[in-house]
């Protein structure tokens, strides 16, 4: 976040305290700080409820919450994917929980910042501010300059300008590991890409964020599946980039450890940036595609998803196969699971446990010939009521479906067709109305034996 150019406050804001306070002077703790102009600022506005920390200084900038989050603030990048409420911009007053907790979260565990920016912002405004870009994971040289960044690894280093750390007491990273970093094309391509998301407006969908990813991904001959990133995209990146780079970037410590364990991609904003980087040779193309990934992927009405690829039979093949486990058939379509699920259920093919076949058959079986009841048929095969009875709900689906169709046409006697439906020529008209097995629709017979 950008440090405000405040004055001294007024002399009711230290109310209880000796002298005035000074926002972000290192006098006090910062969340003091903000207790306190929060009282104050909400005593300004009329009728205004408990404010966040971050619409208290928007409201100080004499801006809006949207446009200081977007200005000041590093959420239009982590957020500039999100699962949820995408049609809202940052910082909307109408995601609280967000403003409150994440708006002003740290995007790294320490603060960078360039010397000779702090030098040139001293000269021109008299004072030192944090810029945005330095702040970015796996950003470790300031762009404008092309020098190593310094970094204050200390509590709350925010509290204080960048001058103060940079006279006492911060570190430069590596000259020559950064220097290999800026070589990189693959990695001068993520940086490009986060700096251009954290000026998005809005977050886009992940889900069609990743229907592009797997796009690029199948350009490339690496084959992604639904709901994860697969081993080989993984390796893809891995050959692309600086190991020990990757390992900071995705590691939760984030910070150079030679020959620690790199943890997998992952669904993040950080994964989706470093996995484009890889895949693509413009930046500006990949920014580009992330966020109008909605207008470039559209997605299908969902009872079109999987039944454009994959029919019925090989659903059955595939669930024989698997024995009954959704998880592997999704495994074995490279499909999302809840989408094989989605299409399985209307086939009657509920998931099995791979040792319940056997328990689940014998208990149909008593359910059928009326020997027990559900529940005592489960208790004595050592299954879960609530699970057998999904399983069977899923199984009778078909059943059911087409039942729920008939009853629209009631018969006069249960069990027997109404008076005049036994005619053959009703049979003969109906049977006008199905194709044959070479798709002839009205075809008919000399001779019938129904």
């Amino acid at each position: 976040m950008n440090v405000l150019r405040l004055e001294p406050l007024p002399d009711e804001l230290a109310h209880g305290y000796r002298g005035r306070v000074l926002m972000f002077n290192g006098l006090r703790h910062s969340a003091e700080n903000l207790t306190l102009l929060a009282e104050w600022v909400q005593r300004q506005i009329e009728g205004a409820d408990e404010l966040s920390p971050v619409e208290v200084l928007a409201w100080l900038a004499g801006k809006s919450s949207e446009h200081f989050v977007r200005d000041h603030t590093t959420m239009p990048f982590r957020r500039s994917v999100a699962t949820e409420q995408c049609e809202l911009p940052h910082g909307s007053r109408l995601q609280r929980s967000l403003l409150v907790k994440r708006a002003l979260c740290d995007t790294r565990r320490y603060a960078c910042l360039c010397s000779q920016c702090v030098e040139e912002d001293v000269q021109f405004h008299g004072h030192s501010y944090w810029r945005r870009s330095h702040q970015m994971p796996g950003v470790y040289w300031c762009s404008k300059h092309g020098q190593p960044l310094h970094y204050a690894r200390a509590p709350n280093p925010y509290s204080r300008f960048p001058s103060d750390w940079l006279r006492e007491s911060c570190e430069q990273f590596c000259a020559d590991w950064v220097s290999g970093l800026m070589g990189s094309d693959c990695i001068q391509r993520y940086v490009a890409i986060c700096n251009d998301l954290l000026m998005s407006a809005s977050p886009v969908p992940l889900s069609r964020a990743l229907v592009g990813l797997r796009v690029r991904a199948a350009a490339k001959g690496l084959r992604v599946p639904d709901n994860t990133f697969s081993p080989e995209l993984d390796d893809y990146v891995r050959s692309k980039v600086d190991q020990v780079w990757l390992t900071s970037l995705l590691s939760k410590d984030e910070f150079m450890v030679e020959g620690a364990a790199c943890p997998r991609l992952n669904h993040s904003v950080i994964s989706i940036a470093v996995i484009y980087a890889a895949l693509m040779d413009s930046a500006d193309e990949a920014v580009n595609d992330i966020l109008d990934c909605e207008r470039r992927y559209p997605a299908k009405p969902r009872d079109e998803c999987v039944a454009d690829k994959v029919d019925a039979s090989v659903l059955r093949e595939a669930y024989m196969a698997a024995k009954g486990n959704h998880v592997t058939v999704a495994a074995m379509l490279g499909l999302e699971r809840r989408r094989v699920a989605r299409a399985l259920k209307p086939l009657g093919l509920p998931p099995i446990g791979t040792q319940d076949h056997g328990k689940v058959l014998a208990v149909i079986r008593q359910l059928i010939g009326g020997e027990v009841s559900l529940a005592q048929a489960c208790q004595q095969h050592g299954l879960d009521l609530d699970y057998m009875r999904k399983r069977i709900d899923i199984g009778l689906a078909p059943l059911t479906g087409m039942l729920s169709e008939l009853v629209s046409e009631p018969v006069e006697k249960v069990g027997r067709w109404p008076t005049g439906q036994r005619a053959p020529e009703r049979v003969e008209a109906l049977r006008k109305t199905i194709p044959d097995q070479c798709g002839r629709v009205g075809w008919s017979v000399t001779t019938s034996t129904i």
